[in-house]
């Protein structure tokens, strides 16, 4: 008999994308949960904020194993180095990714993880988005990893 190999997500990000809020119950962490991926680690430069949602996830006996051993990162490249997940969730303001000035989704992708990335992809210039596009489109065929854009959010 075969088993599923584990799948190790990383978030970065613990705002209301990853966790949900006033917007409502639309947050990966509630949907990771139930599809029983084990969350390795939380990135957030906001260290106290994304220890206190392990906290607030590990009070819910359903999932708590999901939360068990998870770690909080101020730096994504020091989590990518430590923790090597499977799949990064990327749900953070979108001035903060798709650009080069932060590169997450490059760091992600040479990492060799899946990368799951919130819309939108970017709001960076039209000329350098289609670079960068074209820069996660070339590293994601060459490490044969799947990206994918979200859209947690309903409008």
């Amino acid at each position: 008999m075969s088993t599923i190999p584990e799948t190790r997500v990383a978030l970065v990000g613990a705002g209301a994308v990853n966790f949900g809020g006033a917007e409502g119950p639309w947050d990966h962490a509630s949907r990771l949960e139930k599809l029983g991926a084990v969350i390795v680690a939380i990135v957030d430069p906001l260290v106290e904020r994304a220890q206190q949602r392990i906290t607030e996830r590990r009070a819910n006996k359903e999932f708590a194993h999901v939360w068990a051993n998870t770690e909080v990162y101020a730096d994504l490249q020091e989590m990518l180095d430590a923790v090597k997940p499977t799949a990064v969730f990327i749900g953070v303001p979108p001035s903060f990714h798709g650009c080069y000035k932060y590169p997450l989704e490059l760091q992600v992708l040479r990492a060799g993880a899946h990368l799951f990335l919130e819309k939108p992809l970017s709001n960076a210039p039209v000329d350098e988005v289609t670079k960068y596009a074209a820069e996660v489109e070339a590293l994601r065929k060459e490490k044969k990893l799947v990206v994918s854009v979200g859209y947690m959010f309903r409008y």
